[in-house]
């Protein structure tokens, strides 16, 4: 959310990330340029220049390159499931259990957001 507020012979701009929020730490840069896209385009129409009309590409989940990277990736999540899950049950040290747990973790966690944006797409795409 972009707010614009006039002050005597000023601008003062302000972005936040989601303003459902009550605060974000980690932008990632992008309030900084949404202020400069805004300035940008404030300067456009103050010297009377064209609007240019970026498209942008969307991301296709199904490229050969995903599915490579896919080919590689889900195998290697099994991997680490299952050497997680051995190193939880047969590890003696407190350590290797914990560590075996993150494995676990992290390799769910990855196949959980694939899984779930592969299938937004397909949601979205099936109701255009």
């Amino acid at each position: 959310m972009v707010t614009i507020i006039k002050y005597k012979n000023h601008l003062l701009i302000n972005s936040i990330c989601d303003p459902d929020y009550v605060s974000s730490s980690i932008s990632y840069g992008q309030n900084k340029k949404n202020v400069d896209v805004f300035k940008k385009n404030l300067t456009d129409v103050l010297n009377n220049t064209p609007i240019e009309v970026k498209i942008e590409k969307a991301n296709n989940e199904w490229s050969i390159k995903r599915m490579i990277i896919r080919l590689f990736a889900y195998p290697f999540c099994a991997f680490l499931i299952v050497f997680g899950a051995y190193m939880l049950v047969e590890s003696s040290t407190f350590n290797a259990m914990i560590s075996g747990l993150v494995a676990m973790v992290v390799a769910g966690v990855y196949l959980y957001l694939d899984m779930k944006i592969l299938s937004h797409k397909r949601r979205t795409n099936r109701d255009e």
